[in-house]
């Protein structure tokens, strides 16, 4: 991978890192921490127990051509369920705006999807499960 998409790669999801934590509803894992479960494919399981979360964005970045495909995936680790996902494409002279689109386009999204799923799992639990 050349060093400039080395460098995207890190850059991208400290980003969404950052917008995540400004989710009040949200609490995001450290990029320290999440970072040692970087790998092609995570074991979400693994994943969800050492760092106690209930959902995983996991993400890749590939060059083919002279174009950049970052594919998306956002995991339910109780379920196992992949609740979305998405492919965005771009062509490598617009790096610079990749790096914004990728994070609003997540940022958007997410907070569609996390409290979407949230309330079907509610509902699915009852409401004797429900507390205040």
């Amino acid at each position: 991978m050349p060093p400039e998409l080395t460098v995207l790669a890190d850059a991208i999801p400290h980003e969404i890192i950052q917008a995540l934590s400004r989710m009040r509803w949200l609490a995001a894992i450290a990029r320290g921490s999440s970072f040692r479960f970087r790998q092609r494919e995570p074991d979400c399981s693994l994943v969800a127990t050492a760092l106690g979360a209930r959902y995983i964005l996991s993400g890749e970045i590939e060059m083919r051509g002279a174009g950049l495909f970052i594919t998306l995936a956002l995991v339910d680790t109780g379920t196992d369920e992949v609740l979305w996902g998405n492919q965005l494409i771009a062509a490598l002279d617009g790096i610079d705006d990749l790096q914004h689109r990728i994070v609003s386009h997540l940022i958007s999204t997410l907070d569609m999807y996390i409290p979407l799923n949230e309330a079907q799992a509610a509902m699915q639990r009852g409401s004797e499960a429900l507390d205040a």
